[in-house]
Parts: C-alpha cells; structure tokens; sequence
C-alpha cells in the first residue's frame, strides 16, 4: 500500500468510525471530510418517497443527503467487513440495517459505498445496496 493509499483508508476508517459509533448522529463531523464540489450519488437516484438520495453536486448536497438519511431513517446497525483501496478510491463494504421512521419497517442489506479522494477529503461518493428493499420499506 502506497502512503497516499494509506493516508486515504486512514481518513475514511475516521469517517465511518464515527458514522457507525454514533449510529448516524454526527454529520456536523462529516464537513471537514467532505470537499466543497463533492458528487454524491445513491442507487436509489432520487426515487420516492426519498427524493433525498437524487444525485448531485456540492458539500451542501451532500449534507443534505445525510440529513435527509437520518430523519427518514434509524440505524439499527452499520458493519464493516471490509476495506478495499487503490489508488484514489476505497470501498467501504458492510452489512446495513435500518428502520423506516415512517413505516417502522426494517431492513438489512449488504452495502458497498465507493470513494474517492483528494487531499483527504471525499471528491466522489457512490452507494450500492438492495434499492428495492430500502424503496418498499418506505411505502
């Protein structure tokens, strides 16, 4: 692993440490990660009833992504089996459960979000998981 690769899987093992230890409730710590043009995007592209998860441009999209995650959503629990890192990315991949507030509905799925970095700070976010699962729960 190079320093940069290692410099990267530091910063988002930060990140993520602190997304499952607090179950979601430290997104004003997340900023510093986040780089001002970010592009944030979700499997579920902006499909309702979560028009949150709609792609886009910019840490204030970003932000509102994760707090519309959070009042829409309970984490139940957020398991990291792995890290995989190359060069400018790392892959996040876990097993995920959370509960619909609005339906009390909860899911489980495997999860793998990828990364990519620039100077320590989270240029591109991408997210895979059961879209028709996370879409149901919410109906």
């Amino acid at each position: 692993m190079t320093p940069e690769e290692r410099a990267n899987l530091d910063v988002v093992k930060a990140i993520y440490d602190g997304w499952t230890g607090s179950k979601a409730a430290n997104i004003d710590e997340l900023t510093d990660y986040i780089a001002d043009d970010v592009e944030w995007r979700s499997l579920a592209n902006g499909a309702a009833p979560f028009a949150f998860t709609a792609p886009g441009r910019g840490k204030e999209h970003a932000l509102a992504y994760l707090q519309g995650l959070t009042e829409a959503w309970s984490m139940v629990y957020y398991e990291i089996t792995d890290y995989i890192v190359q060069h400018d990315k790392v892959v996040v991949l876990s097993d995920v459960s959370w509960t619909c507030k609005a339906t009390e509905k909860t899911i489980e799925s495997p999860k793998a979000d990828v990364l990519t970095l620039k100077d320590g700070k989270v240029v591109a976010f991408m997210e895979y998981y059961d879209t028709e699962q996370f879409l149901a729960a919410g109906r």
